[in-house]
């Protein structure tokens, strides 16, 4: 079989707005950042191969290894990625190396072929040890909190020893259907964040409850065949504060809200309606308007679009944007069909048009200007490698609150979900959010 040494060029075509506007955790490549390790299989025998997924922003955001063929630190070019599959190459002047993979759990599985030549499977496992990283120490008991329409369910985490002194953290998961531990059924693998960051406190001696919101996992009954608006999402929040009041018997002083992406702006627009709570922890969160971000998306994705050759206005899914929101807050018509834009861009579309009145507060919600309004000890985590929340949206927030209750950390190697390479939850992160709360208590 002939295979030459590969000289590469790396492009990677993103769709993060599609994120931004459908309920998700997060890309699925914010999940495949790390090393993978496998073979391909041959006629005879197998080769060995490695993968790194690196920093989605910079040019090169994929380096494969094949030891046996003298490739090393070579980069790869992705040609299409979703939630289940992904697809890439390398290649040279005379031939080009394919994968096809299907994502599964840690794993990607698939078909490696050359240009006209015979098609080989092949195999990629990841490091992940995120399913082994935390081990509870204490004890966990689930609960239901009772809210406007029926009950939350929700698991409440104990430390070992534990008394009536004790803060306790209320977890707030991001978007769409994640549920209390940080997973969605959009996806195959697990993230399990926020489950174990609930174990991580409870070894520290922080309480803590995280929970399924209306219309999702255990509380999946609790909503009305439409997604529930910001409002509601708040007022759950509030109903749990509650219960931590009257149940656990702590005052709101010894409360803290901790929230993951949308998360935090619920985390933000609760603290607003609570006097003396203990404090709110942000962690990967939006600090402008999701209409403003979305817009950035969209722009960024256009100059793509037309630089391709796929649709002949340089700003069209801008203006496209621009009229389902006047459509939306004008309470009149919007069609996506009278829209010459590509077909895989229209549901981001058709999302915020069938579901406007949970899109007319998402879209317009100031986050920053929220929590200017507030006087509350506030801990802002923003992960180095997060590619859907930059650095700006971290330090938007950090400028809306006074020096005095401040804690900033920006953290190297950490992704959207908290992550590092090895998929396991950052340490640093953990004791960041364990460090405010043992303060501030």
């Amino acid at each position: 079989m002939y295979i030459n040494k590969f000289i590469i060029t790396l492009v990677l075509i993103t769709i993060c707005l599609l994120v931004l506007t459908s309920p998700t955790t997060a890309e699925p490549f914010e999940f495949l950042r790390g090393k993978w390790e496998g073979s391909i299989f041959l006629v005879d025998n197998s080769i060995k191969i490695e993968v790194r997924f690196e920093n989605l922003n910079d040019k090169r955001q994929g380096i494969i290894n094949v030891p046996a063929l003298e490739i090393i630190n070579q980069p790869i070019k992705i040609t299409e990625i979703n939630n289940s599959n992904i697809n890439f190459k390398i290649n040279n002047n005379s031939t080009t190396m394919f994968f096809e993979g299907n994502i599964s759990s840690n794993k990607i599985e698939g078909i490696f072929s050359q240009k006209e030549k015979k098609d080989y499977n092949f195999i990629l496992k990841s490091d992940a040890t995120n399913n082994k990283q935390v081990e509870l120490k204490g004890s966990e008991q689930q609960i239901k909190i009772s809210v406007k329409g029926g009950e939350l369910a929700a698991s409440l985490t104990y430390p070992q020893v534990h008394n009536i002194n004790d803060p306790v953290a209320i977890l707030i998961a991001g978007s769409g259907p994640t549920d209390r531990n940080g997973n969605s059924p959009l996806f195959d693998y697990q993230i399990n964040n926020l489950k174990y960051m609930s174990y991580f406190l409870a070894n520290n001696g922080i309480i803590s409850i995280r929970y399924d919101k209306r219309g999702v996992g255990e509380s999946k009954n609790l909503v009305d065949n439409k997604t529930p608006t910001f409002t509601q999402y708040r007022d759950d929040i509030l109903e749990i504060i509650d219960y931590v009041n009257n149940n656990l018997g702590r005052n709101n002083s010894r409360i803290f809200l901790v929230g993951h992406s949308e998360g935090s702006t619920l985390a933000i627009m609760a603290a607003q309606n609570i006097d003396e709570l203990g404090g709110i922890i942000l962690l990967s969160s939006p600090g402008f308007k999701q209409e403003v971000l979305l817009r950035r998306q969209l722009k960024r994705q256009n100059e793509i679009l037309y630089a391709q050759g796929r649709i002949q206005d340089k700003n069209l899914l801008v203006k496209t944007l621009n009229e389902l929101i006047k459509a939306i807050e004008q309470d009149e018509k919007f069609s996506i069909s009278e829209y010459n834009i590509p077909d895989n861009y229209k549901s981001v579309y058709k999302r915020l048009n069938n579901q406007r009145d949970f899109s007319k507060e998402w879209l317009k919600t100031s986050p920053a200007e929220i929590l200017k309004t507030l006087s509350v000890p506030t801990c802002i985590v923003q992960g180095e490698d997060d590619q859907q929340i930059q650095k700006e949206n971290a330090e938007r927030l950090s400028s809306a609150v006074s020096k005095d209750n401040l804690s900033f950390n920006y953290i190297k190697g950490v992704n959207h979900l908290l992550l590092k390479d090895n998929n396991e939850i950052s340490e640093e992160v953990l004791k960041n959010i364990t460090e405010f709360i043992k303060k501030h208590k």
